[in-house]
This record gives C-alpha cells, structure tokens and sequence, in this order.
C-alpha cells in the first residue's frame, strides 16, 4: 500500500512540475496599469480608469496553467478575449469623440474602452509579459 502511494505521489509530482513548465510568472504582487478614458457616471466626467483590476494577476496565473498558454501569441489571444468579455460594447464604457466645432452627432465618432485596448493588444501583451517576467519555454 505504501508503495502505491509513493508511485502516485511520484506521478503527480511529474504532472506538477510539466504544468509550472509550460509557463511561468515569476512576480504575482505585480501592480499592472494601463489607462483608458472612462465617463465616470457619478460626476459626469471623463476620467482615467485602470483596466487591470486587483485580481486579474491570480486570474492569468490560473489561466496560464489551465488552458496551457505557453507562447506570446496564446497569451495575446487571452487577454484579447478577456478584454472583449470585461469591456466590449458596455454603454457605461462608451464616450463619443469628436472635434470641437463638430454640430451633428453623426460627425462624432463612438468609443470604448475596447476599441482603446484593440488598438495597443500588442504593447499591451509585451507589457504584461515584461512587467511580470513571464516565461515561455522554446
């Protein structure tokens, strides 16, 4: 009986350590910030707003061992579809942008915080690979 606990014991020391290889974080109390503009709806005035909540760094890390994200392009398709899930086409996330001498509201242009991070996906997933010294084995 001993033995069959140790041989199991061994076999999901194995599977541990093949998890932590596939991609590794090295820093979690990381404070992550990137910075869009928001219309805060209590004031009734644009504001800065950090995209990055308190949790989302145990959020990656989770991810990162669950569906085997293990290179640049997988992580960028995460937080692709993260960033669509938590901001895509939310009217509270929703400005319209215009020039100043702009009369019609067909001349002004509709944005959110989505289309901000869509633009900048790549420096977005460099920054986060840089500020949390992720890894990815070749």
């Amino acid at each position: 009986m001993l033995k069959a606990y140790f041989l199991l014991f061994t076999f999901i020391k194995q599977y541990v350590i093949i998890i932590l290889e596939v991609g590794t974080m090295k820093k979690k109390n990381v404070k992550l910030e990137y910075y869009v503009i928001r219309v805060d709806s209590n004031t009734n005035q644009i504001k800065r707003y950090n995209i990055f909540y308190n949790g989302f760094i145990d959020e990656l890390s989770k991810r990162m061992k669950r569906d085997n994200i293990d290179n640049k392009d997988k992580l960028k398709d995460y937080l692709k579809r993260w960033a669509m899930y938590n901001y895509w086409s939310k009217c509270e996330c929703e400005i319209l942008v215009g020039s100043l001498f702009k009369y019609k509201e067909e001349d002004l242009e509709k944005i959110d915080i989505w289309y901000q991070i869509e633009k900048n996906l790549d420096m977005i997933t460099d920054y986060v690979i840089n500020k949390c010294q992720i890894k990815f084995d070749k």
